[in-house]
């Protein structure tokens, strides 16, 4: 009996132990600090190339210029010319990771207006990956002289992009085909119609974002052109034999 009663003690100051013991674990498990789950990524604001998801129908706008060089084979006057677009651009955000970007580009003489619908992926909290496909329309009219030059047509531009983004900083890269649908040139009364559904070439641009002031945002972009026909460069009236390598300076400001 005896025996068997200090087996009872022992157990029970064994219970009492183990009891007080987890206690003891739950208490310092309560007060240790909540682990907080990791901050999102900080975005660059106001970035117009970056393929990151826009809030739907939220919307930015950017104003900007580029400088184009045309190959000494082209210009009129055995010399490069240098040719400035003012453009506009504006993207709206839609459902489904999907935005919708609307370019004016305008020489006075050229006007190109262009509609791309993307749709973005996240292949990293860093890495964004976008693809596009691009409409576009061009008209413009040039008189000299006694003649009466037109041109018109319509584009196709299937894009592809890349970027990445530090926060503060973004830099995107973007490659797309031109594909002419449709031209038609006039000069005085020499009507041209060149063959329908053609690969005119395809061009690469690296853009670099980085806010500046408050809302607004500084992209500089280089773009370099390998294309038989580039819209801009119509007045030279090309031949379209050969593809040329034309390169691009892009400046914008975000509004």
């Amino acid at each position: 009996m005896g025996s068997r009663s200090q087996c009872t003690k022992r157990s029970r100051r064994r219970q009492r132990l183990g009891a007080v013991a987890l206690i003891g674990v739950v208490t310092v498990v309560a007060h240790l600090p909540a682990q907080s789950p990791s901050p999102a990524p900080f975005y660059t604001p106001g970035t117009m190339q970056y393929p990151q998801t826009m809030k739907p129908w939220s919307d930015k706008m950017a104003l900007g210029a580029s400088l184009i060089s045309m190959p000494s084979a082209i210009a009129l006057d055995g010399s490069t010319i240098h040719w400035p677009l003012l453009v506009y651009e504006n993207t709206l955000g839609l459902p489904a990771h999907f935005t919708l970007a609307t370019t004016f580009s305008t020489e006075i003489i050229t006007n190109h207006v262009e509609v791309m619908p993307r749709w973005q992926v996240a292949l990293s909290p860093r890495w964004h990956g976008d693809l596009g496909l691009g409409v576009a329309y061009c008209f413009g009219r040039m008189t000299v002289d006694n003649f009466d030059n037109r041109i018109n047509g319509w584009f196709a531009y299937p894009q592809v992009g890349l970027g990445y983004d530090w926060g503060k900083l973004a830099l995107t890269f973007q490659a797309k085909a031109d594909w002419i649908m449709s031209l038609h040139t006039q000069s005085g009364g020499l009507i041209a119609d060149y063959s329908k559904n053609w690969l005119s070439g395809s061009s690469f641009r690296l853009i670099l974002e980085q806010p500046i002031w408050k809302h607004t945002t500084l992209g500089f972009g280089l773009q370099a052109n390998y294309l038989k026909f580039y819209y801009p460069q119509w007045p030279l009236f090309p031949t379209l034999d050969h593809h040329f390598w034309i390169p691009e300076a892009q400046l914008y400001f975000t509004l």
